[in-house]
């Protein structure tokens, strides 16, 4: 990779060398793992709010607009604190490949996760455990291996 000056680097080119670099790189078999969909996903905010700011510039309350924009979006709250990480994952990968300065990414882990019944984001129905009549019934169609692995 080609060394650029970090302190010209806009957003939106930090993402296109990200998603290039992630096209290779969340792959198996040959074909795209939905890891690169949900990168996409992260980024799409980002690229929308601060595409041509400066890489440098972009600091905690930038990050939190980002995500309160995922939360005025209707996403739960488990999937913006999921593809906040993401976006942190995206200035690491800038980091190590020295596009970034690493106090721009120490900066952007300061932002705290959304805590439960703490915010505004919806929250995901817990899951419940399956009935015991469903198990019954499929017992009684398994190897005695997967009745086994069921039983634990």
């Amino acid at each position: 990779m080609r060394k650029v000056d970090r302190g010209d680097l806009r957003l939106c080119e930090l993402l296109l060398k990200y998603v290039d670099f992630a096209r290779d790189y969340y792959r198996k078999d040959g074909q795209p793992t939905g890891e690169l969909r949900n990168m996409q996903d992260a980024m799409r905010p980002i690229s929308e709010l601060f595409g041509s700011t400066k890489v440098a510039e972009f600091g905690p309350s930038d990050l939190k607009r980002v995500r309160d924009m995922m939360v005025a979006a209707g996403l739960s709250r488990k999937v913006v604190n999921a593809r906040i990480n993401r976006v942190r994952r995206i200035f690491n990968w800038g980091v190590e490949n020295e596009l970034v300065e690493s106090s721009v990414l120490h900066a952007l882990r300061s932002v705290s996760p959304l805590k439960k019944g703490r915010t505004a984001a919806r929250e995901t129905p817990d899951v419940k455990p399956v009935p015991r009549e469903h198990i019954d019934a499929v017992m009684a169609r398994v190897s005695p291996q997967v009745r086994a692995m069921i039983e634990v």
